[in-house]
């Protein structure tokens, strides 16, 4: 079967196409901005490329039909990216590069079965592009020149779109694995290893400035948007002059910088004191939440990416999955022993200001309480923030109320007012008060509803969380938990 053959398996044509690719510019594009908007033509663009932002578009509407097809759309490129490579036919054209890692996020976030190490398929465009991180980071936005960076000519513009794409798609990898680590408690990839860190990594241009069409000439685009031009060539120099606000800033950054900086500010591997950025920040809001994207979208984000700062996230999924790291089973018991162990001395830890249990508490409260006001952020894990923050309460709660254990369907099920109501008064207290049990499984069980009302019923991920948390639920004061 040729090459031609097995794209053509993707040409099918959908009735939804424009609402899908609609969907896709609008909530997900702003957060993985790989490709070019003003160049793109959904017509002619690679079949990988296109299928994948028509199904995670798709996805983002959260309808069962489009759901359902998005899945389709998703299991179809799937197939077709195996045959390419059981034939050899991968290739790194910067099209073939975008579908990949657009593909990646679906798998991860909302597929039926996400991945427990990310794909071959990602690795190697991860490492091809950190090959290539000279090419890439070539200034390819210089504000001297004419038409809003761009060249002259078509073929010039061709190149510098390219480079550009190859800047973002390396910055999407670098974030994708950040967060497919911290989230689930997955190992990060050896990708950048020898070669740079996240801090070294470049500090592209705005969104608005990329999404701008490259035919504004450049004497009209300055004054519209001083943002524009970056003053910062790389992460931690923009990392550097955000730790040193005290005031919010005019010119935010926007959903992709504010990812770059908020990974970059968490990855274990940044020596960040080595740069002379202060990382220890106790204050609300945080000096980070006075420079990224003032958007519901993105403080969820740094909630949630603190919270996993603060949590032994892989030993509390381990806990609450009595042994399963989502579809990951630990190797031996004794692993899942340590597990337990290590999940109870932090869930036990004090409310010192400093120590990690209490900013994580202090974490979950903003994530539950953002949900509570914004349910649909556009963010792609929303649920799953939700989700974290009910266990991390739930583990607060089991392991620090001293009051006797009632058996956990013996009281009636409180309404759904009722729980809101407690929600409410649990986020009210604050992270220095003791959490009670019958609190935090109103928790458990206002997250659980919620999860079940806003995502469609073939996401692996989230299919994972509401059985724990009807685990949870019904057995979460039983015996046994933490050993």
């Amino acid at each position: 079967m040729s090459s031609a053959s097995l794209t053509g398996e993707l040409n099918g044509g959908f009735s939804n196409e424009d609402k899908y690719l609609a969907s896709f510019w609008m909530w997900t594009h702003p957060l993985f901005p790989v490709v070019h908007k003003p160049s793109f033509d959904l017509q002619t663009a690679s079949p990988v490329l296109r299928s994948t932002m028509l199904a995670l578009g798709a996805h983002m509407l959260h309808d069962s039909t489009d759901a359902n097809n998005a899945r389709l759309i998703h299991e179809s490129v799937q197939k077709v990216l195996k045959k390419r490579a059981a034939n050899g036919w991968d290739t790194y054209r910067v099209c073939d590069l975008q579908g990949y890692i657009l593909h990646e996020v679906f798998a991860i976030f909302r597929s039926r079965r996400p991945p427990l190490q990310l794909s071959k398929n990602f690795d190697d465009v991860y490492r091809y592009l950190v090959r290539d991180y000279a090419d890439v980071n070539q200034d390819s936005t210089d504000p001297v020149q004419a038409h809003n960076g761009f060249g002259t000519h078509a073929e010039d513009n061709t190149l510098m779109i390219e480079k550009v794409c190859k800047q973002r798609l390396l910055i999407a990898c670098y974030t994708i694995d950040q967060q497919h680590a911290m989230l689930f408690g997955r190992q990060r990839t050896e990708c950048m290893n020898g070669y740079m860190t996240g801090l070294s990594l470049p500090f592209v241009q705005s969104q608005s400035y990329w999404d701008a069409s490259q035919n504004i000439p450049h004497e009209i685009w300055t004054p519209k948007d001083t943002e524009a031009v970056s003053q910062h060539g790389q992460v931690y120099e923009a990392l550097a002059s955000t730790s040193m606000m005290t005031t919010q800033s005019k010119l935010t950054y926007d959903a992709l910088r504010s990812t770059l900086l908020l990974s970059s500010l968490t990855d274990p591997d940044n020596d960040l004191r080595a740069c002379g950025i202060a990382m220890d920040d106790t204050t609300d809001p945080s000096f980070m939440l006075l420079a990224v994207e003032q958007s519901p979208r993105m403080r969820l984000t740094y909630y949630t990416l603190m919270l996993c700062r603060h949590t032994p996230i892989r030993d509390l999924l381990a806990v609450t999955g009595e042994s399963w790291v989502l579809g990951e089973k630990l190797a031996s018991q004794a692993q899942y022993v340590g597990a337990q162990l290590s999940a109870r001395d932090w869930a036990r830890g004090s409310v010192d200001m400093e120590s990690p249990v209490r900013s994580a508490i202090h974490n979950a409260l903003r994530i539950l309480e953002i949900h509570l006001k914004h349910p649909k952020t556009g963010s792609l894990y929303q649920e799953w923030s939700v989700y974290l923050a009910a266990i991390v309460i739930w583990a607060r709660a089991y392991t620090t109320d001293s009051k006797p254990k009632r058996g956990s369907q013996s009281a009636e099920r409180p309404s759904a007012w009722e729980m809101e109501q407690s929600v409410i008064a649990t986020i009210a207290a604050g992270s220095n008060t003791l959490i009670e049990r019958d609190a935090a499984k109103n928790v458990l069980l206002w997250t659980k509803s919620k999860i079940e009302q806003n995502v469609p019923h073939n996401s692996g991920l989230m299919n994972t969380a509401l059985d724990v948390l009807g685990k949870l639920v019904t057995k979460g004061d039983d015996e046994g938990w933490f050993a």
